[in-house]
């Protein structure tokens, strides 16, 4: 074999110098990829990093363009395996030095390249000549060590570590079902590049449809994936020195960083200071950061882009001038140079014009040197065709905004001169269709993770939780911790998604680039132009996105597009640089830009931040340019500057260098183990004394919810602001999350999704109590006590909470009254009522009945019948609707309606576009509500922190100050109103049709039947929120085992909160082991029950149900009466009970008295002077009151109030009504007094409790035994 190599060598030296005439050597066809294996450096270092390319618009769950984990790998050839690339063994640590543990098992398997081994050879002759062609030998004995060429298959190359370029584009049960395909390949052993790009096939289970956007026809799907390996020398700066990034000083300033772990001299491991970290950051020493543009810039979709990207960056050089950053250059700004994104040898700017429905708006990871933390490598993936695709959403948000009057009208608006319309022909007409000081140090926040929540369940009638590995599969909790999970990495990875945007109330300007004056963008056809006011009123209504003209829409996406396009690439080239999220920056209001400052800058109004690495709440706060703290984070991590300030009057700055510091560090990681920054402090706190250096607030992803100030799209200074944002966002956001909204893909399933995105934006406004807990744990602590379920923080509150200047100054103050804010917004979302209808129907035979109907109910029944309207009515008013019940067989009409209502069942319109019978077009808000009431019961937060030290609960908490309902007591009104009609609760407003607020002919207390409206095969949901399986739950029920489920809560001493509360709305099961003092048993289908002094819902509610206290005889006594006494207690024509006590006091001296009294309790007080005797006297023997001039009746106080509570509020309200009811009751009196002379036998039925023969009367009696029977037992 030997000998014909080297006659083939010899023959291949001949030939070289032969002539034309002489006979050439003859070679075989090589493969174009194929290597010579002496070519491939496997001695030296190489950086590897695995990413996707190119990914399909419709595939949801793919991440194109995205990066995995760069490796430092070496490579070597194997006999099975062909090409291995394996991480260098993990003690390689610096450069030039070589790990202590050397041998090839300590080397991770990264990546594999399959092929063949070859070697070539002379053909001989018979005589063993060479026959000058070549041969591929092909012996037996070939030792593969020996060959001299490897022919790659890259279509099988395939990666064995486990990387984050995994999550980009699997999911579960997907399988590749073709063969991979080569895109392109890339071997120069010159240039040390080895570079793979292959296109591989999935197809995902129908099982995970949903996963994929629920069309089947997308469970199909292509992939690109790209390899990228590159010699480290080839890469790195020989001039770049390190920058040690120690433990404070990420505290300070964010920076992505490399964490290294160096082992002890013996080996050992685990020890503290034995890790060292190292800044990322680009060479600063480079004359440019050289990027390429994709080829997708040149493309037609890309020129309005190319322009934006050059003019922002050419912005963002002038801004960060003086802070170390090179220059950033544009390598080519005219033409395409065919550059690919996952190349490790290129900086790319990356332009996606495809609106890709995985909602992405921009992404900017990085790769460095893992010895150095120099960044060799970074692109930008700007999602263009996403941001584009968020026009209508955002403006339609704005317009919301602005004609609320949030925003300012245009200052250069100049009102319109009126028109002569008279001599206007119509047809030229326009059509109308065309956003502490604190008690405890501050500092980074504890790190906090969203973990699997236990989830409580009702197991045999008693309320258990479930450890994560106790639930089902499918729970709710594991569901919402991997949503969670999914949102957070997506930020944590510098992705930037279409979910997160949002439009603030704080936003200070519209949009700029759009002349609305000129471009027609108000809508004023409503105003008469010719009017004194037309000025006054002009130009304060935008016209909605459908309004507008398509060359409008275009010039409105073109500016929407534009600002939101050059703030994601600011951010992101901010990632690029090294810098990490900074979710402080909403909170930093000392270095917010000032009005001149921003001037200068060259833009009109001032952004509610810090930092562009914030993601700030509203996208039109947002600059596109960076802010005081990013200035400030480049310049130390580039520079090694912080800026120091003078602390007198002067407020001089200067700049110090960490450079010495910096020597010692990379000497020795351990020299200052609290950081440079600190070891500067300690400097110029000798060398400077009266100067400090400059502070900036700071936080970033590990640290998110672990405060609640510390948040991603927040908006507010401090906690009491962000808790008002958080709020406000809520009641802004139920049009566009609830409502289809144009959307083609609404779904009743949505509810999962919702409920998800719900409980997290309530558990960040819910977990401001998690900061009082631990505020109130630190007080009670020093008072020698443990938990104190928030006395020690109120006792706090009402001795330096004080209405003055410093209460605003005081953070203990502000999460105080947060917590009171967010405790009484869960309260309100509960208030909130059901959009309903109060309707008088014409029955056939009943007569004129006065009702109550939910919306969605009226539009189920009625809707279809309306196939040409093919919206949902937004009121009961709505004149399709109106008339069409209007020719019901029994005419309905609509009388007033709930002003403030919002449905809780889903609604589905006759939409012409949906044919799905699980389509709607309204969510309902039945999981809003039962979503609050676990707020303001549960004790523990979303997110499990470290810090938590206690139990406190939003029920805990009522202000010290206000003689209203605390807390506890509105949970319990709201409960109590829902069931038996608890006086006390405040009714809700309903307005006539132009709005006007009008009293109804009933009160309104909503019907205890009314059930949660959610689809049987949403399992998870109706366990989380404790609904029955197979038949419906009513709304009270669910409300009632939510609240007794996530209120449940071990107490230990003399705490009572969570008990009292749980015994006050359930029954009690009767037992020899239960304290019956004071207390009730009785029987209702068969069953026996408790009501102990405790249960204080259950006992009014079993009053009402004529249960209790003696009612039972009394119904019977009624049920018995002569026929000729029940008709004369008809309670028909009386609004309500009230009205009814009022008639039964059968007392005109006390009526005479109760009309003139302007205040009640008056009436039961003798009058000093002049001197007179009280108006009623106590009659101690029988418990009631009688008029001082006539005891011939004798009432309880209880009566006289709502007979007194009735003329008040009829005197002016309903004048002529009153007047009615007065005198029908003194006629009843002489009537009734008739009728005992001639029934003496049922004359103490007349004097039976009205409320009992009321309640037997309209047989409510019955309703709340249908309501007692929903509260839990336990």
């Amino acid at each position: 074999m030997y000998k014909k190599l080297a006659i083939a060598a010899l023959v291949s030296i001949a030939l070289y110098g032969c002539g034309a005439e002489e006979r050439s050597y003859d070679t075989l066809p090589r493969a174009q990829e194929q290597i010579v294996k002496s070519s491939l450096d496997t001695e030296s270092l190489w950086l590897y990093m695995p990413s996707t390319g190119a990914t399909p618009r419709y595939a949801a769950t793919q991440r194109g363009f995205f990066q995995g984990t760069p490796k430092l790998v070496k490579l070597r050839f194997d006999k099975t395996n062909g090409i291995v690339a394996e991480e260098v063994d993990r003690d390689t640590i610096e450069p030039d030095k070589d790990s202590r543990y050397t041998a090839i098992i300590n080397q991770a398997p990264v990546l594999k390249i399959p092929g063949t081994f070859e070697q070539y050879r002379c053909a001989e002759d018979d005589y063993d000549e060479c026959t000058n062609k070549e041969e591929l030998n092909e012996d037996a004995d070939l030792d593969w060590k020996e060959t001299t060429h490897f022919t790659p298959d890259y279509a099988g190359v395939e990666s064995l570590a486990v990387d984050t370029v995994d999550a980009w584009w699997t999911a579960d049960n997907v399988e590749e079902t073709a063969e991979p395909r080569v895109i392109s390949s890339i071997y120069d052993p010159k240039k040390g590049v080895l570079n793979i790009e292959v296109e591989r096939t999935f197809t995902a289970s129908p099982d995970d449809a949903y996963d994929f956007g629920g069309n089947l026809e997308d469970l199909s799907f292509k992939t690109r994936f790209f390899y990228s390996m590159v010699q480290l020398d080839k890469l790195t700066s020989d001039d770049y020195q390190t920058v040690q990034y120690p433990g404070r000083d990420s505290s300070k300033f964010g920076f992505f960083n490399d964490e290294k772990e160096q082992r002890s001299l013996t080996g050992e491991i685990g020890l503290q200071g034995q890790k060292f970290n190292l800044l990322h950051r680009f060479n600063p020493d480079k004359p440019s950061i050289d990027y390429y543009l994709s080829d997708s810039y040149f493309d037609k979709a890309g020129k309005f882009y190319l322009d934006i990207t050059l003019e922002t960056i050419n912005q963002m050089n002038k801004t960060l001038a003086g802070t170390g950053v090179p220059p950033i250059k544009i390598v080519n700004p005219t033409k395409k140079a065919g550059v690919h994104t996952g190349d490790l040898r290129y900086n790319v700017l990356n332009l996606i014009t495809d609106p890709v429905d995985n909602g992405l708006l921009g992404y900017g990871p990085s790769a460095t040197n893992p010895l150095t933390g120099e960044i060799v490598h970074a692109h930008v993936n700007q999602y263009a065709g996403v941001i584009r695709s968020t026009s209508r959403r955002m403006w339609d948000e704005l317009v919301m905004r602005y004609n609320r009057a949030e925003i300012e009208r245009p200052d250069e608006y100049k009102p319109e001169e009126p028109l002569d319309t008279a001599n206007i022909p119509s047809e030229t007409g326009a059509s109308i269709a065309d956003n502490r000081s604190s008690i405890f140090a501050s500092g980074t926040p504890i790190a906090t993770q969203p973990v699997v929540s236990h989830e409580p369940r009702f197991i045999n009638g008693k309320p258990q939780w479930l450890s994560p590995e106790q639930q089902e599969e499918n729970s709710f909790s594991k569901s919402a911790a991997h949503y969670t999970e999914q949102l957070d990495k997506m930020a944590a990875q510098n992705m930037y998604a279409e979910e997160f945007m949002w439009v603030s109330t704080k936003s200070k300007g519209l949009i700029k680039g759009i002349d609305y004056l000129a471009g027609k963008y108000f809508d004023n056809t409503e105003l008469d132009n010719s009017a004194s006011d037309y000025a006054d009123k002009a130009n304060k209504k935008l016209k909605s996105w459908t309004q507008l003209s398509k060359d409008q829409q275009q010039e409105v996406s073109d500016a929407i597009t534009e600002h939101m396009f050059k703030s994601t690439l600011v951010h992101e080239f901010g990632h690029n640089l090294g810098l990490r999220h900074n979710f402080m920056g909403s909170m930093d209001k000392a270095n917010f830009y000032q009005d001149d400052e921003v001037s200068k800058l060259g833009y009109d109004k001032m952004p509610a931040y810090s930092s562009v690495m914030d993601y700030g709440a509203s996208i039109f706060d947002e600059l596109p340019t960076y802010g005081k703290y990013d200035i400030a984070a480049l310049r130390y991590g580039y520079r090694r500057q912080v800026e120091v300030n003078s602390t007198d009057d002067t407020a001089s700055s200067t700049f110090m260098s960490l450079e010495n510091i910096d020597e010692k560090l990379r000497l020795d990681h351990q020299a200052y183990p609290l950081g440079a920054i600190d070891q500067l402090q300690k400097t110029i706190a000798v060398e400077m004394p009266g100067t400090a250096l400059k502070d900036y607030r700071y936080c970033t992803d590990e640290h998110v919810i672990s405060t609640t100030n510390c948040n991603r799209f927040d908006e507010g200074t401090n906690v009491l602001e962000l808790t008002k944002f958080r709020i406000q966002k809520y009641w802004d956001n139920y049009d566009l999350i609830n409502r289809r909204n144009g959307r083609d893909k609404f779904y009743d399933f949505r509810l999962h999704y919702y409920s998800f995105s719900l409980l997290q934006q309530f558990s960040e406004i819910r977990d401001v109590i998690e900061d009082l807990g631990r505020i109130d744990n630190f007080l009670a602590q020093t008072k020698g006590s443990e938990d104190s379920y928030g006395s020690s923080v109120t006792d706090y509150y009402i001795n330096f909470c004080s209405q003055s200047s410093n209460k605003a100054k005081n953070e203990v103050c502000n999460t105080f009254d947060a917590s009171l804010l967010a405790a009484n917004f869960f309260i309100d979302v509960l208030n909130k009522p059901d959009k309903v209808c109060e309707v008088e129907v014409s029955t056939t035979n009943d007569g004129i009945i006065n009702s109550f109907i939910p919306l969605s109910d009226i539009w189920k029944r009625f809707g279809p019948n309306l196939q040409n309207k093919t919206d949902l009515p937004l009121s009961c008013f709505d004149d399709d609707l109106v008339a069409t019940m209007a020719q019901d067989y029994e005419p309905i009409k609509v009388l007033s309606e709930t002003r403030d209502g919002r449905s809780l069942a889903n609604m589905r319109a006759n939409n012409p576009y949906q044919s799905s019978a699980n389509a709607v077009d309204l969510l309902g808000v039945w999981p809003d509500k039962l979503l609050a009431a676990q707020m303001l019961v549960k004790r523990s937060g979303y997110y499990y922190s470290s810090q938590d030290r206690s139990n406190m609960a939003l029920i805990d908490i009522s202000s010290p100050y206000l003689s209203t309902q605390g807390t506890p007591q509105k949970l319990k009104t709201y409960l109590g109103y829902l069931g038996f009609g608890m006086d006390s609760f405040p009714d809700p407003i309903f307005v006539d049709k132009d709005g006007k607020r009008t009293s109804t002919v009933k009160r309104y207390v909503p019907n205890i039947k009314r059930a949660v409206d959610v689809p049987e095969y949403l399992v998870g949901l109706k366990r989380y929120f404790q609904l029955s399986k197979k038949t419906v739950t009513p709304m009270f029920a669910a409300l009632l085992r939510n609240v007794v489920a996530y209120g449940s809560a071990k107490e230990y001493g003399l705490a009572d909160s969570s008990q009292e509360l749980i015994d006050d709305i359930t029954l009690t099961q009767p037992s020899s082991s239960r304290d019956e003092n004071d207390s009730f048993e009785f029987s209702l289908k068969t069953r026996r029950y408790l009501i102990t002094r405790r249960n204080g819902l259950a006992k009014r509610m079993a009053e009402k149900a004529l249960l209790i206290n003696g009612h039972q005889e009394k119904l019977e006594q009624l049920r018995n009466a002569n026929p000729r006494t029940k008709r004369n207690l008809d309670t028909s024509g009386l609004k309500n009970i009230n009205d009814f006590k009022l008639v039964m006091l059968r007392d005109t001296t006390a009526l005479g008295i109760l009309k003139k009294a302007p205040h009640f309790e008056s009436l039961f007080r003798a009058r000093p002077f002049p001197p007179a005797p009280a108006k009623f006297s106590f009659d101690k023997e029988n418990n009631c009151y009688s008029p001082a001039e006539d005891s011939s009746r004798c009432h309880t106080k209880e009566n006289l109030l709502a007979a007194w509570n009735t003329i008040r509020n009829y005197k002016d309200d309903n004048p002529e009504y009153l007047e009615t009811l007065l005198t029908d009751a003194e006629s009843y009196s002489t009537y009734i007094a008739d009728e005992i002379s001639k029934i003496p036998e049922d004359a103490d039925i007349y004097d039976i409790d009205p409320e009992v023969i009321w309640l037997w009367e309209n047989h409510e009696y019955l309703q709340y035994r249908y309501a007692l029977e929903q509260l839990p037992v336990l």
